[in-house]
């Protein structure tokens, strides 16, 4: 294992300073199939904490809660214009402006395929659809307000699921 705790981060981009390499795990090879996290050497200096785990375990109980939110705000009257991808031939700029686009359909085929293993990665992808309308639209449009309304049912069911963080 890799050690850098100087990046604050472990497996996204380079690593700032490898402050020690711990030879790898020789137990599996003796037949060992599952080990403690927290014995893997060097797993607690790259910034792992237990708690980072304790969201995972709850990702079952949290799908079921995202999939009842997702299916809430399909059926908000003002959820139309985020159904699905938005069209090229009704904004033909809109992937110009819009690199990371989002919308109700995307998030329910990643529902379905268990993509959201925390609560961050789920709300961050429905805030997505909030902000990207917000960035291609004017602010007088109907789409703004639309999104604007349903920005703010959707923080009323993540109190109700108790999954919101203020």
């Amino acid at each position: 294992a890799v050690v850098s705790t100087q990046s604050g981060h472990y497996g996204r981009g380079k690593q700032s300073k490898i402050n020690k390499v711990y030879p790898g795990l020789t137990c599996f090879k003796k037949g060992v199939s599952r080990i403690p996290i927290e014995s893997i050497p060097g797993i607690q200096e790259s910034g792992w904490t237990p708690s980072s785990v304790k969201e995972e375990e709850h990702s079952n109980v949290n799908q079921k809660h995202f999939l009842h939110i997702w299916n809430r705000l399909k059926g908000h009257n003002s959820a139309w214009p985020f159904l699905e991808p938005v069209k090229i031939e009704i904004a033909p700029d809109y992937y110009q402006y819009i690199k990371y686009p989002s919308d109700l359909q995307t998030i329910g085929e990643k529902l379905t395929q268990g993509y959201y293993k925390t609560k961050k990665m789920f709300i961050a992808d429905v805030n997505r659809i909030f902000n990207n309308c917000r960035m291609y639209n004017d602010p007088n449009t109907e789409y703004y307000k639309y999104a604007g309304n349903l920005q703010k049912f959707f923080i009323s069911e993540l109190k109700e699921a108790g999954l919101y963080d203020d």
